[in-house]
């Protein structure tokens, strides 16, 4: 989209490092343009999914592929959800297909300049408690830096 958002200290997308806590020291390995997280929760053991959160509704991107130029938003939810709207910058957005989104929600759709996704559902139904694929993007032009996700 042209911005020049970096991750700050805390690994906010844009960010102004006063998010910040020391609750885990990540790490970001690629191969073959997969992405693989992990990392150290102080005091534990060792982890590899991002998907360890402790809000209410957590997102964090899964199974990226540079090449085919795809990526999951993932989600783990301990409310029901009636919609979303977040950022995704690194790349130019394509499509958006599958996922509990299209399960649920009968309005999906994003802006390729900007990079905003927004997803609801104008007959009022919402995803339920769990977890699993929000949607599937599709895209183009990496950027070869960082993919962020920011909540709008």
């Amino acid at each position: 989209w042209g911005g020049t958002s970096v991750e700050d200290d805390c690994g906010v997308c844009g960010g102004d490092n006063s998010s910040c806590t020391s609750w885990t020291e990540l790490t970001a390995e690629g191969g073959a343009n997969q992405i693989s997280l992990s990392w150290d929760p102080i005091g534990g053991g060792r982890g590899n999914s991002s998907r360890e959160c402790a809000a209410d509704v957590c997102l964090s991107i899964e199974n990226v592929d540079t090449d085919a130029g795809t990526l999951d938003i993932y989600m783990t939810n301990n409310e029901i959800v009636g919609g979303f709207q977040f950022e995704l910058s690194g790349m130019t957005l394509s499509s958006l297909y599958g996922g509990l989104s299209e399960e649920y929600f009968d309005l999906i759709q994003f802006d390729e300049g900007n990079g905003v996704l927004l997803g609801t559902s104008l007959s009022g139904l919402t995803i339920p408690t769990g977890s699993g694929i929000l949607i599937q993007v599709a895209f183009s032009d990496y950027e070869n830096g960082e993919i962020c996700l920011e909540a709008q």
